[in-house]
């Protein structure tokens, strides 16, 4: 009975059991439109939010940016980067999946904060009361992003060989 009442409980599964009953009671194309706007919607509400501290941060020469400004622009970034690729998905979805429009720099831009915000939230250990996140976890996580990435890259440059 203590299960229920934890934070695992219902900040972990009880959204997924309910993602999975929507996803099964609804065709895939109309859950989608509406996880994508949901989105959009939530994503321009987190830039908004961080959008003003963001701004000031950048724009004030008056004092040195610590790891939580790091971590603030790390979080902006993802976030509108959420909201360029998600718009994306929604204007091709709404032209007819049109091929053109699959290999856009739109996508590129879109990754490119993405990857741009990763390396902002790396560049912030201990950003919040030093524990979050903790300095041993960012170098974890470096070392597996580096780690994965070289796999990434390896598999590419052999499968590029063998083509050739």
């Amino acid at each position: 009975m203590v299960f229920l009442k934890s934070r695992l409980f219902w900040l972990f599964i009880v959204p997924n059991i309910v993602f999975g009953a929507i996803a099964f009671l609804t065709p895939a194309t109309g859950f989608i439109t509406v996880l994508n706007a949901a989105l959009v919607a939530l994503a321009l509400g987190v830039c908004m939010a961080y959008g003003p501290p963001v701004v000031a941060v950048l724009t004030s020469d008056k004092r040195p940016m610590d790891r939580a400004d790091w971590l603030g622009i790390g979080i902006f970034c993802s976030w509108f980067a959420v909201v360029v690729n998600r718009t994306w998905s929604i204007s091709w979805r709404y032209l007819g999946r049109p091929d053109w429009l699959l290999e856009s720099d739109i996508v590129s831009y879109a990754l490119w904060l993405s990857a741009c915000a990763a390396v902002f939230h790396l560049a912030a250990p201990g950003a919040i009361g030093e524990l979050v996140p903790p300095r041993r976890w960012i170098n974890i996580g470096i070392l597996v992003a580096v780690l994965m990435f070289m796999s990434l890259l390896l598999g590419y440059v052999f499968d590029a060989l063998a083509l050739e």
